[in-house]
């Protein structure tokens, strides 16, 4: 139970970032409780509550990749019984976690109505329902935090394009899954009773048997890997290949498949698709903020100046970047179409469309010092700006001067990132970029 314990103190106060997360989420929970208790305006509980539970859970948003780290580790496979204890931090992690969730939803069901907490136990249908509502509430909760967690840890383990597209698959099949009836609330305790056991028993099933199905899948691979004789042949060029560059498909897959979500609902705004579309270019050209730590395999290979090489990863880039933005295009006209949208909102976003996967392909190719306060900045700036002007889309007559105005002011600034990237590629330090992997792992 120590070893469980320390576990815990890492999953929750790992570092500094994730212990402050964790004791501002206590005490905004602390502040619902003090709000519904002894304030007669209970109603503004939630407002405290709501953001209490979310720095909660991101206290915890280091315990996928430890937990992960952990498993795979040498201490791990001889210390014993290591894996049981790391499934049971796990385990009671996702169960203190939403715990918090569970406790406050008879208050908050209280608060909802201004009405005094001591009509909880004057009423005792009214108790009833608020207890089984808090089950309800718990169980859903520990549903949702232990897939949030499986997004995490994909996400997360790969840092790449597989990895969104795995999360973004298996956030498909959730959508899709078949849920109980919400108007019964019987019917929602039972189902999530059930489910609770199931994704407990496969998951603790996959996690200890773990290092046997790996050691039986690397068995066969290499038995068949023997067998042929043969070697893969990687095709593209070679700037591409190194770069990242070489498949833009799955980056297009996994920017696409949200849209299929968005498609089963009838209540969808214009503006909604386009908002989402602004999202997907951007982040299509957020890629190219990997350019400068992968260029350092071209500059030991080639004969390059630093300049020469600015140019051919920009070419690489655009050849990634312009073949997503042409599918985002046809996505946009499709949705157009399917949809209804206005013309003008049509029109205005594939310009929009353009600037966003300009503006983050440069502000990616001035990364050559890693993430710095400036950049953050600018990123979080410029995601803003071309979020709002999707947002002002949603009544073009109305907002058309805000548009036009937005699109003026931000227009001159792919020139700028351009001029400010090839600047600083011709006095490139790859030790300056290179992936913080040691602060990570002291992190965990």
């Amino acid at each position: 139970m120590k070893a469980i314990g320390r576990l815990l103190l890492v999953y929750f106060a790992g570092s500094r970032v994730t212990k402050w997360l964790t004791i501002c989420g206590l005490l905004l929970l602390l502040a619902s409780l003090y709000v519904v208790l002894y304030t007669p305006q209970t109603e503004h509980m939630l407002a405290l509550a709501v953001p209490g539970l979310i720095l909660l859970f991101c206290g915890t948003s280091l315990m996928p990749l430890t937990l992960a780290r952990l498993a795979g580790s040498h201490a791990a496979c001889i210390l014993p019984g290591a894996r049981i204890k790391l499934l049971l931090s796990a385990i009671l992690t996702v169960l203190l976690v939403t715990l918090p969730a569970g406790l406050i939803a008879p208050l908050a069901f209280v608060a909802g109505m201004s009405a005094d907490v001591s009509q909880l136990f004057a009423d005792p249908n009214l108790l009833n329902y608020t207890l089984v509502m808090a089950v309800i509430t718990y169980t859903s909760a520990c549903i949702a935090a232990f897939w949030l967690y499986v997004l995490m840890w994909v996400i997360g383990n790969e840092r790449s394009v597989n990895g969104v597209a795995k999360a973004l698959l298996i956030f498909l099949v959730l959508m899709f899954m078949p849920t109980a009836d919400r108007e019964d609330p019987g019917a929602m305790m039972r189902a999530n009773l059930l489910q609770i056991p199931v994704v407990l028993l496969v998951f603790s099933a996959g996690f200890l048997l773990w290092p046997r199905i790996r050691r039986a899948l690397a068995g066969r691979f290499q038995a068949r890997a023997t067998k042929s004789g043969t070697t893969r042949e990687l095709a593209g060029r070679e700037i591409d290949l190194v770069l990242g560059n070489s498949q833009p498909w799955p980056l297009t897959v996994a920017l696409l498949l949200p849209l299929v979500v968005l498609s089963r609902s009838d209540e969808v705004h214009a503006s909604t698709w386009l908002f989402y579309l602004t999202i997907a270019s951007t982040l299509s050209g957020a890629m190219t903020g990997q350019a400068p730590e992968r260029s350092r395999a071209l500059w030991l290979r080639g004969d390059w100046s630093r300049p020469a090489l600015f140019e051919a990863v920009e070419k690489s880039a655009w050849r990634h970047n312009g073949r997503v933005l042409m599918v985002l295009f046809v996505a946009l006209l499709a949705i157009g179409i399917y949809a209804k949208i206005p013309l003008a909102i049509v029109a205005v976003g594939g310009p929009l469309l353009i600037l966003g996967t300009v503006l983050s392909t440069y502000l990616g190719l001035t990364l050559t010092r890693g993430v710095r306060w400036a950049e953050a900045t600018l990123g979080v700036a410029v995601m803003l700006i071309l979020m709002s002007i999707a947002w002002l889309m949603s009544d073009p007559d109305a907002h058309m001067a805000w548009v036009v105005g937005l699109f003026l002011a931000v227009s001159p600034l792919p020139a700028v990132f351009r001029r400010v990237a090839r600047n600083r590629w011709a006095h490139i330090d790859w030790s300056e970029c290179r992936r913080e992997v040691q602060p990570a792992l002291r992190a965990g």
